[in-house]
């Protein structure tokens, strides 16, 4: 996504197609493999609420 200002739009809620983003700064997340693969490929990842995306690098 890049870099980002604080304040600045990165989601948008609406009924029935709404984005969660979470923020972290470089390096401080190693996230699952299968999302980065999914993510690479351009694909949507599903991700259940109270589910992990990844760990403290």
């Amino acid at each position: 996504i890049g870099p980002c200002e604080r304040g600045q739009e990165k989601g948008f809620f609406q009924f029935g197609g709404s984005t969660v983003v979470l923020l972290f700064e470089p390096g401080a997340i190693a996230f699952d493999s299968d999302l980065v693969t999914d993510s690479v490929s351009g694909l949507e990842v599903h991700v259940p609420t109270g589910a992990g995306v990844g760990s403290r690098a």
